[in-house]
């Protein structure tokens, strides 16, 4: 181990091709932490829980929206507001995925915007790449 540093076992990345989603897109990567910190994954696991409380929250709204013959201005009110929880829970994925991904938040903001099935396929394929690394079944990382 006379070349290994802390910091690049901290900070294994696997890269990603674009080219596995569409030929068109070969040769642009992204590149997936492998290993996130202890830390990452308490605020990655917090951001989960606010995430399901939101749709828990979206779910009882409908339900009361779905019984009122007209909706109030109580209801609209609420309903406003969890619009903006859940513009405030996008920035947070989008604030964890820019760790995650090595890319500013605002580009993962209008990826999401722009091209809605490439965000969520790196969402899904970096999902499956840290499950295949954690399994032992992902061969070659790269550290730093």
């Amino acid at each position: 181990m006379a070349n290994l540093t802390i910091a690049k076992i901290r900070n294994i990345r696997q890269p990603l091709d674009l080219g596995e989603l569409h030929p068109d897109l070969s040769g642009q990567t992204v590149d997936v932490w492998l290993n996130p910190t202890v830390e990452f994954k308490r605020r990655w696991a917090a951001h989960v829980d606010l995430n399901n409380d939101l749709v828990k929250k979206l779910r009882q709204l409908a339900d009361r929206l779905g019984d009122e013959d007209d909706a109030s201005q109580e209801l609209q009110e609420e309903w406003d507001a969890l619009m903006q929880t859940q513009a405030h829970i996008l920035d947070g994925w989008y604030d964890l995925y820019a760790e995650l991904w090595d890319i500013s938040a605002e580009d993962i903001r209008t990826l999401a915007k722009e091209a809605p099935p490439v965000y969520q396929w790196l969402v899904d394929r970096s999902a499956e790449i840290r499950e295949e690394w954690s399994a032992g079944k992902l061969a070659k990382a790269k550290s730093g």
